[in-house]
């Protein structure tokens, strides 16, 4: 071998050196951020939910989020684990263990964010038990696609699985604000977990796309019978029915009256009915907007159920999925 090709292959083997420890320190120092901005969420999770759980006469009752393990080099995964004591004498509550927040496929603009979890000693819900999720899994895909505005979309598929039954909820919508302006996704997920609130601080502008909801499961009737504590088929039936019926019933008073969407609602409802008495093993429906409209979540803190169902009905199409 020539001198000149020797000379040639060390230094491409030194500038693949170079540029392979450069892109591990980089990585490492956003995994490092990154643990370190997850982690300065965990005080405000505990403490907030925590006082939640006070606000409602639950005394003895504490969220306790562990700190965050971040492992990887191009993708990361962090891993955590959740107790929610509901009674610290009896011990009451759940855990959700090996609770795994991912980030993958990251690009300058887009990035897959999954989280997922299996949810153990769910004791307190003894009579609903069937119908807790037993784990869940989310799988959601960011991007930006307005790099001035702060804008981004995000995709998100939710599964979780109980003993009874499947359940899968798609959502698609958009965020925006200027402090997620001129910014890489990696900087936009670290604006976010930088502050102590999270998203509620923030008070991002947020446009809802579309939504879907679907369930499946085989002999819903005998798990809701235990619920609605019905001692037989005809008892569940009529309490089933009612509850339909008065659903149905309370369209009307929240501006449904004139609803184009009120043929797709009562359609809705004949299939849930069908649903719960185990006459199909499927229940599905879905919201795509009707137009392009943004609003704030702090919204939420002031706006009545009147209000909200009839911004649903003005901003959304229903569709009843047979």
């Amino acid at each position: 071998m020539s001198k000149i090709l020797k000379w040639a292959v060390y230094t491409g083997a030194g500038v693949i050196a170079i540029l392979f420890l450069l892109v591990f320190y980089v990585s490492s120092k956003v995994k490092s951020e990154l643990e370190h901005n997850l982690n300065g969420y965990v005080h405000y999770f505990n403490q907030y939910y925590t006082d939640v759980l006070h606000d409602i006469n639950m005394n003895d009752a504490e969220a306790k989020l562990a700190p965050f393990v971040c492992k990887g080099i191009v993708n990361y995964d962090c891993k955590t684990s959740l107790d929610v004591i509901l009674d610290k004498q009896t011990q009451d509550g759940f855990k959700v263990k090996d609770l795994n927040l991912s980030f993958s496929d990251i690009r300058t603009n887009s990035m897959k964010i999954g989280l997922s979890g299996v949810i153990e000693n769910a004791n307190t819900l003894e009579t609903e038990s069937a119908i807790v999720p037993k784990n869940f899994a989310l799988s959601s895909v960011l991007k930006i696609i307005d790099r001035q505005k702060g804008q981004m979309e995000n995709a998100t598929v939710l599964k979780f699985q109980s003993n009874a039954m499947k359940a899968k909820i798609e959502a698609g919508y958009g965020i925006r604000d200027l402090s997620l302006a001129n910014k890489n996704i990696i900087k936009v997920i670290q604006t976010i977990l930088a502050e102590s609130g999270g998203l509620t601080n923030l008070d991002l502008e947020f446009m809802i796309k579309n939504f879907a909801l679907k369930l499946e499961g085989k002999n819903i009737r005998e798990v809701f019978a235990n619920i609605l504590k019905a001692q037989n088929d005809l008892e569940y039936d009529k309490k089933v029915d009612s509850m339909i019926w008065l659903v149905g019933g309370m369209l009307p008073s929240f501006g449904f009256r004139d609803s184009t969407n009120i043929s797709a609602l009562q359609t809705t409802a004949t299939q849930l009915s069908k649903f719960l008495k185990s006459q199909d093993d499927n229940f599905l429906f879905n919201l795509e907007a009707r137009d392009e409209v943004w609003g704030r979540l702090s919204d939420f803190n002031e706006i009545n159920l009147e209000h909200f169902i009839q911004n649903l009905d003005q901003h959304f199409i229903f569709k009843a999925m047979p």
